[in-house]
């Protein structure tokens, strides 16, 4: 779990204290992605990469915690591959908490200290006194309010609507808004349909929103700062209150009608006793260890079996040989000691998954 800031404007701001809003959209940037590959290298992107990484794509999967795939255009080295699987980390995850920035302000009033919010023109006590006694009980600890200035009269900053201090500049402790999310997927904005536009705070989908009149309006001729513009269609996070255990049962679904015409009944009887979710967590992390090696990049003939071999030897199965003989047999030494490298890596990763899903 991780505490990150996140920018509201006040009319959102006004939504969620009133229960309005209850999902918010953000358009997929440098800021929310970290690209990783197999051999423990990750980066931010530039934004031309993140341009690149949507081109084309399809299947976003979320595999566990904020480790996202999908597939499109290959990288320029993996030429004549037309296509590739991209891995990066999307922030935030499921359980990550969003303390809210907004427009602000701190100074003085005829009861001492105080802090103001735009969205909601009032003064609020400020946790902080807990100073020195000096006869007349606890004095306030302008200490505990590092960023904070004093010097203005909060009742003229409302009388006059300024001067107010940028979201940017807000620390955590002058937050009063904490968020949980609760699930996070990748969508076009253009996808968006009634249920989710109300979501957001807005009155309908299409059209100009009285809300929300500069922020997000999801009508053909306005966006937000041109980041999130209707008609350029950008991919955006969404979160929604869906738990990431359905998640994991929808894989372990997916999986069973996938290879069960491969599995043995040994396999099938191994797999009901440690628990679809169990199962589907194995496969998930050991899949993504052995997709993200570029070594194997369009050897779905040999990443198969060996995530699968992996998934059951991380779950305590003796299992068969990892590659059929078919497939074996046209293996080079190289590619032998590739395949085992990756195999006791992917084990390795998908014990505490399988372990974690089976406590959960």
């Amino acid at each position: 779990m991780t505490d990150r800031p996140i920018i509201f404007s006040a009319p959102m701001v006004r939504a969620l204290r009133e229960g309005r809003k209850t999902m918010t959209r953000r358009p997929l940037a440098p800021g929310n992605l970290r690209f990783f590959d197999g051999r423990g290298r990750s980066w931010r992107p530039s934004r031309q990469q993140v341009a690149e990484a949507q081109d084309g794509a399809l299947d976003f999967r979320n595999v566990e915690g904020d480790v996202w795939t999908w597939k499109a255009k290959a990288y320029p080295h993996q030429a004549p591959a037309t296509r590739t699987t991209w891995f990066a980390h999307v922030a935030p995850a499921v359980g990550d908490r969003l303390w809210v920035r907004e427009t602000w302000q701190t100074g003085t009033t005829d009861d001492g200290p105080r802090i103001t919010f735009k969205a909601t023109p009032d003064y609020f006590e400020i946790d902080a006194w807990d100073g020195p006694d000096h006869g007349r009980g606890p004095s306030f600890n302008y200490e505990k309010c590092p960023g904070a200035e004093f010097c203005h009269w909060l009742g003229d900053v409302l009388n006059a609507d300024g001067p107010w201090r940028s979201p940017i500049h807000m620390p955590r402790w002058a937050s009063r808004l904490t968020l949980t999310v609760t699930a996070v997927r990748i969508e076009r904005l253009q996808d968006i349909g009634e249920e989710d536009a109300i979501a957001e705070g807005c009155a309908g989908r299409r059209g100009p929103n009285p809300d929300f009149p500069d922020e997000w309006d999801p009508s053909p001729l306005r966006g937000v700062r041109g980041a999130l513009a209707h008609a350029a269609r950008p991919r955006v996070l969404a979160r929604e209150p869906v738990r990431f255990r359905d998640h994991v049962q929808r894989l372990a679904a997916e999986h069973r009608r996938d290879r069960e015409d491969r599995m043995t009944s040994d396999e099938r009887k191994h797999v009901e006793r440690i628990g679809a979710a169990a199962w589907a967590a194995a496969l998930a992390r050991a899949s993504l260890v052995v997709r993200s090696d570029t070594r194997l990049i369009g050897l779905d003939r040999i990443r198969a079996p060996l995530a699968h071999h992996a998934a059951l030897r991380a779950t305590g199965f003796l299992a068969r040989p990892v590659f059929p003989k078919v497939v074996s047999a046209h293996m080079t030494g190289e590619m032998q000691r590739i395949c085992d490298e990756l195999l006791a890596r992917a084990i390795a990763a998908a014990k505490p998954a399988a372990e974690g899903a089976d406590a959960a």
